[in-house]
């Protein structure tokens, strides 16, 4: 298996996590927006502008973090990430994940146009030697994110409300409890993503450069919901190994 997937991303992460979960042996592959899309259209055989995660196995392609989850979950042997009662109520709360991701995505491309160090972290180390011409890089590289998601339509204003009424929305779900369920599923990796997307979880288990992890704070945010953010913590420490 070979998943491309941006390493910082909570996206990524989701898929990433339910990979782990299963102890599935695969190799990840570093994808670099703009600058890679020609090779990931070689690489997948997939026209059009396509978003990571990909998961690569058997010849085929499968997108999306949650369509990666459910295929890997019908692969792995451990206990399953979707437990058949729950179902409809993951799809649920994957739907308002991916709204939240969306807003916070916005609001980290806003940041990262004006932050040179987070521009450069974004660039593979070996370009960050010429400084002169790697931020520029990245930044052309962001815009086509920005583009490609429309990210530009929406204020800060409505994407914090965006992510805070997701939040009260996941609040409501988990109800004070350690797991959404009776046991650790694909909702609980689902939760913890999007508290990756106000507050990134520590350096052990997502490695982050200083500026990309200021970019993704959100403190104003993240102190409304510092319970969850509490949660989080808990559900990485128990059911996460750290990262290589």
């Amino acid at each position: 298996m070979e998943l491309i997937a941006i390493s910082y991303s909570p996206w990524s992460e989701k898929a990433r996590w339910a990979l782990d979960h299963h102890r599935l042996p695969y190799r990840e592959i570093e994808y670099i927006p703009m600058l890679g899309a020609p090779w990931l259209r070689w690489k997948t055989g997939l026209a059009g502008r396509k978003a990571v995660p990909i998961l690569l196995h058997n010849g085929e392609a499968t997108l999306d973090s949650y369509e990666i989850a459910r295929l890997v979950d019908g692969i792995g042997g451990c206990e399953t990430l979707f437990p058949e009662k729950h179902l409809e109520a993951i799809r649920k709360l994957n739907s308002i994940s991916e709204n939240l991701l969306g807003a916070a995505r916005t609001l980290l491309i806003r940041r990262l146009l004006n932050d040179t160090d987070a521009l450069l972290e974004a660039v593979p180390p070996p370009l960050r030697i010429a400084k002169p011409l790697a931020v520029p890089l990245a930044k052309i590289g962001t815009w086509y994110i920005q583009r490609k998601h429309s990210t530009d339509v929406v204020s800060d204003d409505q994407a914090v409300k965006q992510i805070a009424a997701s939040l009260q929305r996941l609040r409501a779900s988990l109800s004070g409890k350690d797991t959404f369920f009776e046991r650790f599923s694909f909702a609980d990796i689902i939760g913890a993503a999007c508290i990756n997307a106000i507050k990134p979880v520590s350096t052990e288990f997502i490695t982050l450069g200083d500026a990309t992890r200021r970019c993704w704070t959100r403190d104003d945010i993240a102190g409304e919901f510092a319970d969850l953010v509490t949660w989080r913590d808990k559900v990485y420490q128990n059911h996460r190994d750290p990262a290589a």
